[in-house]
């Protein structure tokens, strides 16, 4: 098996970005690693650990189960074999209703230290705090699935990816859920003012927070893209993750801003993006917000953009276990262009040898609509024409197959 190269060289050949990785052309050894490990995300995981966390019955912020919901985050990041997790406390003096609470917080902060920069910090997470209205008295229920159960599950889960394979970063990825969030972004503002004050050097940002909700069919998953003017780069980086590894569409917003944890980074100077559902859940800080209201595949989808953006900064990663994602593949195939496009789009492709080869295109249910290519292939790269126009607007699937490797990329067809 192939052991992974301490880094690799990337060509500066995108626009837009301003950050030096962000810049490479996204080359094919770095496609494929990026592809295995979305693979390994999990819907039945995600929704097992929201659903452990909705069982608590509150996690609302001044309840007085607070540091048991931290201890379970930390726990879990503990089983699965970091070394390195605390508890980032902090003291919120606070009015809520006619009482004043005088109360320890705690963000929950695992590290996976990067063996090449480990001063640079890459930074996924969410609040874990959860809310419903006062006359519904969240300090007994406040279940709190899609807000923010989703978020915290998403940093959860990329963790539980990275610890499994055994993924050592170059610079240090902190998975970080943040506290007392609902009552105005505490935890994330206590972390991130602090972080200021040391000089830390945190290159992004990345916040989930509401990222399960959504009851439409497959074709017509979106995701909102909450952006900030300081960080396009992220946001450019955001949309190629997206349509080259997953299903979902995105859409670029403003609102929400300052509503979420995204927003004390983004004051303080680092780069962020958060990401939010584009149907927003009818359940929204009620005692109704339950795993049984949100989609699991939907939060997959959603998760692994945030672990394909920490993967294409990072680089392949160190590998010590048995199973590792390919560095070199027999085949490729790289995005379209133009994309979206009205009738004919061009698809490059490469392989290494000699092959046989299946290119094909297929509708959003499944149905084969095109055959571009079918037999052997010579090596070297290649270039066919898929034309659309007898074919409806909407979203469609390429598909490259060798006899051990498949490689998928979106279409759009828009007129």
């Amino acid at each position: 098996m192939q052991k992974i190269l301490f880094s690799l060289t990337l060509v500066l050949i995108l626009t837009g970005f301003t950050n030096l990785r962000a810049q490479d052309p996204f080359k094919t050894d770095m496609d494929s690693v990026i592809a295995w490990y979305v693979g390994k995300v999990n819907a039945d995981s995600i929704q097992s650990y929201m659903q452990s966390l909705e069982d608590m019955g509150t996690r609302f912020c001044l309840a007085d189960n607070r540091r048991d919901v931290s201890m379970w985050i930390k726990n879990k990041f503990l089983e699965f074999g970091y070394p390195e997790v605390r508890l980032d406390s902090f003291l919120l003096d606070r009015w809520y209703g006619s009482s004043f609470y005088r109360t320890w917080q705690y963000n929950v902060v695992c590290q996976l230290t990067g063996y090449e920069r480990p001063d640079e910090i890459y930074i996924v997470g969410g609040h874990h705090d959860a809310i419903v209205p006062s006359s519904s008295n969240p300090f007994v229920i406040a279940p709190g699935a899609d807000d923010n159960a989703s978020g915290t599950a998403a940093a959860i889960e990329i963790a539980r990816i990275m610890k499994q394979y055994n993924y050592y970063p170059e610079a240090t990825i902190k998975f970080i859920t943040f506290a007392a969030e609902e009552l105005g972004l505490h935890g994330s503002w206590h972390y991130a003012n602090k972080a200021k004050s040391e000089n830390k050097s945190i290159k992004m940002m990345l916040n989930n927070d509401m990222i399960s909700y959504c009851t439409l069919p497959q074709e017509q998953w979106k995701i909102r893209f909450v952006k900030y003017p300081n960080s396009l780069w992220v946001t450019n980086l955001a949309h190629y993750i997206t349509q080259n590894y997953t299903i979902l569409n995105a859409v670029e917003t403003t609102q929400y801003s300052q509503q979420s944890d995204s927003y004390p980074f983004y004051f303080n100077g680092f780069h962020t993006i958060f990401f939010i559902e584009d149907q927003f859940t009818p359940f929204y800080h009620t005692i109704n917000d339950l795993v049984s209201t949100t989609n699991k595949e939907y939060a997959a989808e959603v998760v692994k953009i945030s672990l394909g953006m920490l993967i294409h900064e990072n680089g392949p990663g160190l590998h010590t276990g048995i199973e590792q994602p390919p560095l070199k593949s027999l085949s490729a195939l790289y995005q379209n262009f133009p994309n979206p496009f009205p009738d004919k789009t061009s698809i490059k492709y490469s392989v290494s040898e000699p092959t046989w080869i299946s290119l094909k295109v297929y509708d959003a249910s499944g149905r084969e609509v095109a055959v571009l290519h079918d037999g052997m292939q010579e090596a070297g790269s290649h270039w066919v024409t898929f034309n659309a126009l007898t074919l409806p607007q909407g979203i469609f699937y390429c598909q490259l197959r060798t006899g051990t490797e498949t490689s998928t990329i979106k279409l759009a067809v828009s007129r």
